[in-house]
């Protein structure tokens, strides 16, 4: 999604790459816990564990794209001349 979304604009990429990554695994993870075992003990507190593992990683990834260390795949394949 960030990639289709970048191809439009390049500034969106990192909005649409948290974007994209919080509407998909969140998300799934939220069914995945739902769908296994909604009247387990314990469901709650794992959920807020998967969500605080998902704001870290989320920050991970944006200071990996404001440092340049992550590159929109299309930048991956081009030569810089010198």
């Amino acid at each position: 999604m960030a990639w289709a979304v970048s191809l439009i604009d390049k500034q969106l990429f990192p909005v649409a790459l948290v974007v994209s990554y919080w509407i998909t695994n969140i998300a799934g993870l939220i069914m995945l816990h739902k769908g296994v075992s909604p009247e387990a003990k314990g469901c709650r507190k794992k959920n807020m564990t998967d969500l605080i593992i998902a704001v870290i990683y989320t920050g991970v990834i944006i200071l990996l794209l404001h440092f340049g260390l992550l590159k929109l795949p299309q930048e991956c394949f081009i030569h810089k001349s010198q």
